[in-house]
């Protein structure tokens, strides 16, 4: 088995359009991170930059526009940014811990991310984790994500005045119902399994 195969379905994008598609997502959430960074949101401004680099480092490093990170890989990530943007079009906050879809956008983009980061790391190195063991990591990954997420809040609402917790209870629900989508996602994610490595 050949190291890091299954590493090229995650950067590879063999096609114009695909490279172009995964730009424009890029800039979605580069644009996101400034709407955090104006409205005050020191979590998912962090989650923004490690999503920029995510996707842009394998292209930066081997000087290959086309190792951008595939934009079906990135859209789901990016669902977060997509839907901050529309909120404030709409003059909403549906990334609020309160929003009643909140803590679905928040689920769907963090495992992403998550998922995305682990397949990465494995597909880096000589060893192959099962499909099971990718979805565990991706998910412990994920559930102490959540957890920083609300200890970054209430940082910021200590000390910037922000109101990104609105309660202990709350938060704890906002916990619970990413974690039941966390496992779903975990399961799913399983059963779909990574890409295969190709024999050398």
């Amino acid at each position: 088995m050949a190291a890091g195969r299954s590493y090229d379905r995650y950067v590879h994008t063999p096609s114009r359009a695909g490279v172009l598609l995964s730009a424009v997502l890029v800039g979605i959430v580069c644009l996101g991170a400034v709407t955090f960074l104006v409205r005050p949101d020191p979590f998912w401004f962090s989650i923004a930059f490690l999503t920029v680099l995510t996707a842009s480092v394998p292209a930066l490093y081997q000087g290959d526009i086309g190792r951008i990170t595939a934009w079906w890989v990135l859209l789901p990530v990016s669902a977060a940014f997509i839907a901050n943007i529309v909120g404030i079009a709409a003059g909403l906050d549906p990334l609020s811990m309160s929003s009643p879809i909140g803590w679905a956008v928040t689920g769907v983009s963090l495992f992403a991310l998550c998922w995305t980061l682990m397949a990465m790391i494995d597909g880096r190195g000589r060893m192959s984790l099962r499909p099971q063991y990718l979805a565990a990591s991706a998910f412990a990954f994920f559930e102490a994500v959540v957890v920083i997420q609300g200890w970054l809040s209430y940082i910021s609402d200590q000390g910037l005045g922000t109101h990104l917790v609105p309660s202990n209870f709350t938060f704890m629900a906002f916990f619970v119902l990413c974690t039941i989508a966390g496992a779903v996602f975990a399961i799913f994610v399983r059963h779909v399994g990574r890409p295969r490595r190709d024999a050398s």
